[in-house]
């Protein structure tokens, strides 16, 4: 199976002021570039999806359209939450985008309960056992993490 591995997108980072939006733009494209291309079996993204817990709507819409891109090409999404993620923001949508195989998990969870996923290979030879483990947060990271 084949699977593009990616992570620390840092979405919504800036640089001394300046907005770096055009530049993740560009990076997003290229990663769906690769990922048709090559036609991974699944897209995997290891963390720090975005780079504040509390993202601008336009970092999020950004973020959305790439995911949107990946089911529109039939790629699989596996994104596991990072420190900079708030879990309970990743969490809101996993029952509608686990149906669109898109698979968030922001906390780390049991095997039974979506800590393994499994994915069948685009001609369907084979099945991929993911086990993901998102960050793991402390009680100091708890208590940075604001309510949603």
């Amino acid at each position: 199976m084949r699977f593009l591995h990616t992570g620390d997108w840092h979405v919504g980072k800036t640089q001394k002021g300046r907005s770096r939006q055009d530049e993740h733009e560009a990076v997003l494209v290229e990663i769906l570039d690769i990922a048709r291309r090559e036609r991974v079996d699944a897209l995997l993204i290891g963390g720090d999806t975005f780079d504040h817990v509390a993202p601008t709507p336009e970092v999020e819409r950004l973020v959305s359209w790439a995911l949107a891109e990946c089911v529109g090409a039939g790629i699989p999404v596996v994104l596991i939450g990072g420190n900079h993620d708030h879990p309970r923001r990743l969490a809101a949508l996993t029952g509608l985008l686990d149906r669109l195989r898109i698979f968030i998990r922001p906390e780390p969870c049991r095997p039974a309960d979506g800590g393994v996923i499994e994915l069948p290979s685009r001609d369907g030879s084979e099945v991929a056992q993911i086990a993901v483990l998102p960050f793991v947060q402390g009680a100091e990271d708890r208590r940075r993490v604001p309510p949603v």
